[in-house]
């Protein structure tokens, strides 16, 4: 009896042990992305720009810059890993625009957003399974002779 005891615990002991061996710990957190918004009120469209009209009925002219210089603000991420991804956002410095809100479209519940300041804010894809989805930045014209909003919007792809 002794004897059957002594191996019952010898087998726990290994099996518990070889548990806590074969423990992967999880992946490092993916870099952040990072996203540069260039923003300017324009009289005619500009080369390497997006053209849009703000409320105010301005024309502005826009342009994303990052992760790679020429995708225009759009993130495409590979989801197998299960990693949460953080896109990093930033305005640049302008004395009367800032950061008003971040919305998506198309957003199954993976994407949320952190405003951070008038310059910066972040979107964070949890990046759990197959996503085509888009961010908007609503940037908000603080010009006091035309005050108005400009929506800027890239996508997210988790594919």
């Amino acid at each position: 009896m002794q004897s059957s005891v002594l191996l019952f615990a010898i087998a726990l002991a290994i099996s518990v042990g070889g548990c806590a061996v074969d423990k992967t710990p999880p992946p490092p957190p993916k870099p952040n992305r990072q996203v540069t918004l260039e923003v300017q009120q324009v009289d005619s469209p500009q080369p390497g720009y997006l053209t849009t009209y703000g409320s105010n009925g301005k024309m502005y002219a826009y342009r994303y810059a990052g992760p790679t210089g020429k995708d225009r603000g759009n993130i495409n991420l590979k989801p197998d890993d299960g990693r949460d991804v953080i896109i990093e956002l930033a305005l640049n410095a302008s004395a009367t625009l800032s950061v008003d809100d971040v919305q998506f479209t198309d957003n199954d519940g993976q994407l949320s957003a952190l405003l951070q300041n008038a310059t910066r804010a972040q979107v964070h894809d949890k990046n759990t399974s197959p996503l085509n989805a888009y961010y908007l930045l609503k940037i908000k014209d603080n010009n006091a002779a035309s005050p108005g909003y400009v929506y800027c919007d890239p996508g997210v792809v988790n594919n």
